[in-house]
């Protein structure tokens, strides 16, 4: 008896290969639509001639991109944006190769220099959990953050918040 399953199907391989983007799917999905819609969206905004306070927008093709590309407003931006671009990459490409460089050889206090060159990778997160903490302190308390949030009122445990507790 023949069987209705194609042959490459039968192997074990593909089958987990097809498990594989069938658990990827959903995600996949979320990141096309969170991306997509946006894009999308802009793309009508670009071709109409949508405003705030007008619910209604009325089709105008690639008029709104030749009214731009008559301004000179529009041209002072994009030499401005080029501009930054060439000398941020520039500057960029040369101090991180040079830092590498650096890094790479031996010498006393290394660890604490690359640790100083991870700080602002870093800094960014502990300052965004700083806010939520404040942000969510104001819940519980009138107090600002720099009145209650000192190292001191933690190992007394006067926040609210005892697993910060040091």
């Amino acid at each position: 008896r023949r069987s209705t399953v194609p042959a490459w199907w039968r192997t074990n391989t593909s089958r987990r290969l097809a498990f594989g983007y069938l658990l990827l799917a959903p995600a996949a999905h979320y990141v096309s639509l969170l991306v997509g819609v946006p894009f999308l969206f802009s793309l009508y905004l670009a071709v109409s001639d949508a405003n705030v306070g007008d619910p209604v927008a009325t089709f105008v093709g690639l008029e709104n991109f030749r009214a731009a590309w008559e301004m000179e407003t529009f041209w002072i931006a994009l030499r401005n944006s080029v501009v930054f671009l060439v000398v941020a990459a520039v500057f960029k490409s040369l101090l991180g190769t040079s830092l590498a460089f650096l890094l790479l050889q031996n010498f006393k206090g290394k660890k604490l220099v690359r640790g100083l060159v991870v700080i602002p990778f870093t800094l960014p997160i502990s300052v965004s959990v700083l806010s939520w903490l404040s942000l969510l302190l104001s819940l519980w308390r009138s107090a600002t953050l720099s009145a209650t949030f000192t190292p001191l009122a933690l190992y007394q445990g006067r926040l609210p918040i005892r697993s910060f507790a040091l």
